[in-house]
């Protein structure tokens, strides 16, 4: 093999493009995300910040996710599983990017939000972010931080005072249903065509005074439990929906009356899960 000589130009050119090698190996490198310089990025500080306020987790309603794991293989370690992702993009070319923000406001805290990685993906892919807009994920946002503020406030002792109501609540609804069933003239046996007027206004002194005891015996039970249950599980809780629902029209008759037990018992249920 030749070797070019000193004074050629091939010998001043591989010289050249050696030396400029050299130096970019002993130049130290940076991770992609400190080489991009028109990203306004989230301090560590601020995304330990916004982890915390999630309550390390999710903050996506339907995912809720925990965001940190222990680590299988080393036990002075852990995984995180979770992004501070921006809620207005970090450049221009990212989603929801907001050209009225500076810098700072693109980089504070307020501009953040707690997600799983899975979720922060699709928040963030191209063919997905118009379908969370900036008002949607500063509403997740709000609701995830509410829920830390109610878990804080949800000991033990409380759950368990809680489940013991529920408890009260449907005895007292299954009872009750026991008792007007018995007195229910529906049940009565064959009527004849003299009494039918007096037998149909008894069906409706009967559904009435139904109602009524309801009112005053069983709905205030349940407006408890479900006031008590809203303040842990939170308004927007699929238990609680489903029950406030329920206790609109519990008191129209039996079958409703039964439901509504039914749908303490479910809320009952979330409650252990917590």
């Amino acid at each position: 093999m030749k070797v070019a000589a000193k004074g050629c130009f091939a010998y001043h050119l591989c010289s050249r493009s050696t030396r400029a090698l050299a130096g970019r190996r002993d130049r130290p490198h940076k991770p992609r995300h400190e080489m991009t310089t028109n990203r306004d990025e989230f301090t560590e500080k601020t995304r330990r910040l916004l982890g915390h306020r999630a309550g390390q987790r999710c903050s996506n309603p339907t995912c809720r996710r925990a965001t940190c794991k222990a680590d299988p293989a080393d036990e002075a370690n852990w995984i995180n599983l979770g992004i501070a992702a921006h809620i207005t993009a970090a450049s221009p070319d990212g989603p929801r990017y907001d050209p009225t923000l500076t810098p700072e406001k693109r980089k504070h805290p307020r501009n953040g939000i707690w997600l799983c990685n899975k979720c922060a993906k699709e928040v963030d892919s191209s063919t997905q972010a118009k379908a969370y807009p900036v008002d949607m994920l500063r509403k997740w946002k709000r609701q995830a931080e509410a829920v830390t503020a109610r878990d804080a406030a949800a000991t033990p002792d409380r759950i368990a005072q809680l489940i013991a109501l529920i408890q009260t609540a449907r005895e007292a609804i299954d009872a009750y249903v026991r008792d007007q069933a018995a007195s229910d003239p529906v049940y009565d046996a064959q009527v004849s065509k003299k009494d039918r007027d007096a037998y149909a206004q008894s069906i409706v002194k009967h559904c009435a005074d139904t109602q009524r005891g309801y009112d005053a015996q069983i709905a205030p039970l349940v407006t408890n439990v479900l006031e008590r249950c809203r303040g842990i599980l939170g308004d927007s809780h699929e238990g609680i929906v489903a029950a406030i629902r329920t206790a609109k029209y519990a008191r129209t008759n039996s079958l409703a009356m039964t439901q509504m037990a039914s749908t303490l018992e479910e809320l009952h249920v979330h409650l252990l899960l917590r």
